[in-house]
């Protein structure tokens, strides 16, 4: 009986330990769990930062080898930017050409003045004229003799030669379709004797850009793959002065992204100084021509500026470098690693 009960004291005790020596030992293994996660972590980023130093470190003991591929990194960038945003600000030109597009009407010499205002009126009511002008023959005369160089000759006249105009802005002037069926409308009134287009050149010059742009997409396509190319070959010049090193490193176990982590931080530094350094030319290159360009703008009584590189824009271009000259170093290091575990 004394032993039935002390095996029951015994089960009880034991009932009340073991959880207690569970969670305890559960707890040591979350903390040991969490401990080894947090060192990972911490060797993860002490690694990236020294290669991250490392890479910094080797480029700048050959200054002159750096110096040279920015350069060239930085030339195959500024063409196509300098291209592009170029046509940016032509576009731009050409959208103020745009608001100022307009078709004249030339009207009938038997048409007056009350007659001439009341086409105007009517046709301004149109959905698809944004504004319509009568200009007499008298008014059409005084301004004429403004540009003449002999105006004595123009007020000796006896009869006025003028018609009178009315001056349509469309109001919908990126759309060809509803632009056409406006000029054939106009050119179906009776009391016109003719419809003169003032914007048709400045169509063609759009369509002129637009080709241009998309052939700077074609010719800054060419010149990323050049710069990968670069800086592959830059890459795997470093990589085959440092082979006995790397395959000293890889032969005691490093891993390949060990190896091969430095390499790409230095592409990203290539890539990175020559965005850097294509912007820089192409802002330098606006500034030089801005002078001229305003000196242009006011023999057309106008006042246009040359837009510089905006700061998305630059974002990119750097977003770009940088992972041009990080494809490039990678393929490059890549081939070299395959070589080594060739030779081991």
């Amino acid at each position: 009986m004394v032993a039935k009960n002390m095996a029951k004291h015994a089960t009880r005790v034991r009932a009340k330990v073991l959880p207690k020596e569970q969670k305890t030992v559960n707890r040591k293994s979350n903390k040991t769990r969490s401990s080894t996660v947090n060192s990972r972590v911490l060797n993860y980023i002490m690694s990236h930062l020294y290669a991250l130093v490392s890479s910094f470190g080797r480029i700048v003991r050959t200054p002159m080898a750096t110096i040279m591929t920015v350069l060239v990194i930085s030339i195959a960038f500024t063409l196509p930017i300098g291209l592009y945003v170029l046509l940016q600000n032509a576009q731009k030109l050409t959208e103020r050409w745009h608001e100022g597009g307009q078709i004249s009407i030339y009207l009938k010499n038997d048409v007056d003045r009350a007659a001439g205002q009341k086409i105007a009126q009517s046709l301004e009511r149109r959905q698809d004229v944004n504004k319509a002008t009568y200009i007499s023959p008298e008014a059409g005369l005084k301004d004429f003799s403004k540009y003449f160089e002999f105006p004595q000759l123009i007020t000796s006249l006896e009869d006025n030669p003028l018609p009178g105009v009315i001056e349509i802005v469309p109001a919908n002037l990126n759309e060809p379709f509803i632009l056409k069926n406006l000029i054939l409308a106009l050119q179906q009134l009776p009391e016109g004797e003719q419809v003169q287009v003032d914007m048709a050149w400045i169509k063609r010059l759009t369509q002129l850009l637009n080709l241009l742009e998309q052939n700077v997409y074609l010719l800054g396509l060419f010149f990323a793959v050049a710069v990968f190319l670069i800086v592959g070959n830059t890459i795997r010049l470093i990589v085959q002065n440092d082979h006995e090193e790397i395959e000293i490193v890889h032969w005691v176990g490093a891993t390949k992204a060990f190896i091969r982590r430095p390499f790409l931080y230095a592409g990203l530094y290539y890539g990175l100084g020559g965005g850097i350094m294509s912007c820089i030319w192409v802002s330098l290159a606006l500034l030089w021509l801005d002078a001229p360009v305003q000196q242009l703008a006011t023999l057309y009584d106008n006042a246009f500026y040359l837009q510089g590189l905006q700061p998305l824009l630059i974002f990119w271009i750097l977003v770009m470098s940088s992972m041009l000259g990080l494809l490039g170093a990678w393929l490059a290091v890549s081939r070299q690693l395959a070589k080594v575990e060739t030779k081991l």
